[in-house]
């Protein structure tokens, strides 16, 4: 399947290595921070599916960690692949699941979609909010 990844809006993240992030969309910058480096992860593709749910469709996320950088495309369902930066298009193949992270209170690999965790009834499993600062409230109204 061949989605289309918009330019606007762009999901951009820095992921440290004392598992702390910040995610930055065209109208907001949100901290991050989970127990370890791969909750935090979680977190970011979780926040940036939120948005992808928003728009009703994928979106380009950035990613630098201590691990590298990745362009990745977004859906709102959850699926995650590598995007080549500038492309309108990337292929998707039709038997692909959401990403899983791991619960944020019990470690149980959930969907980063996931409204709570199976295991432990958590809301929100894979989220790592910590703070949002809106930056520019009026821009959604553009999408």
């Amino acid at each position: 399947m061949r989605i289309l990844v918009a330019k606007w809006p762009t999901v951009t993240a820095q992921v440290n290595d004392n598992a702390r992030a910040v995610v930055w969309t065209s109208t907001a910058a949100e901290n991050l921070k989970a127990y370890n480096l791969e909750r935090t992860r979680a977190g970011v593709l979780t926040r940036t599916v939120q948005v992808a749910i928003q728009l009703g469709r994928a979106v380009a996320l950035n990613v630098t960690d201590p691990d590298g950088e990745w362009h990745l495309a977004v859906t709102p369902a959850g699926i995650v692949v590598e995007h080549t930066l500038g492309e309108p298009y990337v292929d998707v193949d039709d038997d692909l699941m959401p990403v899983k992270g791991p619960c944020r209170q019990c470690n149980t690999p959930c969907a980063i979609t996931a409204a709570s965790c199976s295991t432990c009834r958590v809301e929100a499993p894979t989220s790592a909010a910590e703070g949002l600062q809106l930056l520019n409230p009026s821009a959604w109204s553009h999408a």
